[in-house]
């Protein structure tokens, strides 16, 4: 297998401030003031319902230092964003002892700090002591094994946590495999989990599909951008004929050809939960050295049953996916039967003469929308919620 490689532009912390103190100064006294109003500063932005926008403010250990002192006894903001800010280890340890002070925050979004399994267990040790964090997002920081390890002790541990992002952060099939163990066994809070970008294959397919069978809690599954293929397809696809608590799926850019592809609407046609399916191409395929899903038109008649006859489904993502022209009138003819599916992701030429369909579902339906706890992160500074 490659080298497993972490999308991330900070590969290091940042240790200094590397920008004039001045320009915190107006955040910091906000957030010291415990104001509650929309604001933009110089250096980061807070909205009205409670979030703290730092996202790529390249703040450095020593910004988030200042900034964790004024948030310790803050009771407006519960939502910390701290994106590809250059924190570290050491600042992870700051925002560690700020969740231990504030009993406001909920939501944590770290991604891209290069922190490490030593930050990532004070992280976890603090959300054991302290029990209230409700999502935790790490993707895109060099978690090894021991971080594995305290992450999955919390997983044990935890009553509060709904959200656990981990994308392309575990290049350790172990450490994988010690997550997917306790959510198959123990806990039974986590809603969302996202382990896309971790070089997952069919093994890691395996697993999980065990814990989708023994696990009601799982909402939304996330595996964009890994290895499964067709043979990890087919074990998820397994799994999913007996879960029905499943409400979001994601399998971008897996390599996934037309057997996984008509395995997984075989099984999906008649599940009573799911909304979401992404089976589309990722932006990060390419950096991440994955392939895309090949379906193409093999796929077209499990495909046009399963839009025929599936009762929930809101959001279908085919894009990149090889399906041409020769599908069109199957699938107009199964989108006449369709009354939910509002969203459908495909090549132009072939999407245009479906979305009248489309349309018609949206205005007889009620619109799907991004979860709270998603919307919870989107930020400012970035061009994507997640």
């Amino acid at each position: 297998m490659d080298e497993f490689q972490i999308h991330c532009p900070v590969d290091e912390a940042q240790t200094d401030l590397p920008f004039p103190a001045d320009e915190l100064f107006p955040l910091l006294e906000h957030l010291k003031n415990n104001q509650s109003f929309s604001a933009q500063f110089p250096r980061g932005t807070v909205t009205a319902d409670g979030r703290l926008d730092l996202c790529k403010q390249n703040l450095g250990v020593e910004g988030c230092r200042q900034v964790m002192q004024a948030l310790k006894h803050n009771s407006s903001i519960h939502t910390l964003l701290l994106g590809t800010d250059g924190i570290g280890d050491a600042g992870a340890q700051m925002v560690a002892e700020v969740v231990a002070q504030n009993s406001t925050l909920h939501t944590l979004y770290l991604g891209c700090n290069h922190i490490t399994d030593a930050g990532t267990a004070l992280i976890a040790e603090a959300l054991m002591q302290h029990d209230r964090i409700e999502a935790l997002w790490l993707k895109r920081n060099p978690i090894g094994p021991q971080g594995a390890e305290s992450l999955a002790r919390l997983l044990e541990k935890t009553r509060t946590l709904k959200v656990l992002d981990l994308v392309n952060a575990m290049g350790d099939p172990s450490g994988i495999a010690k997550i997917i163990s306790v959510l198959t066994h123990k806990n039974r809070t986590v809603r969302r989990l996202y382990l896309g970008g971790n070089n997952l294959t069919a093994h890691e397919a395996g697993l999980l599909a065990e814990m989708l069978q023994k696990n009601p809690t799982i909402e939304a599954l996330m595996l964009n951008v890994g290895r499964l293929q067709d043979e990890g397809a087919a074990f998820l696809a397994e799994a999913l004929r007996h879960n029905t608590t499943l409400r979001e799926l994601g399998l971008a850019s897996n390599g996934i050809g037309a057997r996984g592809g008509r395995l997984l609407f075989r099984a999906l046609r008649h599940h009573p939960t799911l909304q979401v399916l992404d089976l589309g191409y990722a932006p990060s395929t390419r950096v991440l050295g994955t392939s895309a899903n090949t379906l193409t038109d093999q796929v077209t008649e499990d495909l046009a049953l399963l839009l025929e006859h599936n009762p929930v489904l809101k959001h279908l993502n085919l894009a990149r996916t090889g399906l041409t022209l020769r599908s069109l009138p199957a699938l107009q003819e199964a989108l006449q039967k369709n009354h939910t599916l509002q969203e459908l992701q495909l090549e132009k030429a072939l999407l245009l003469p479906l979305r009248p369909f489309l349309e018609r579902n949206a205005l007889q339906t009620s619109p799907g929308g991004l979860p709270e706890e998603v919307l919870r992160i989107r930020s400012v500074y970035r061009s994507k919620v997640l």
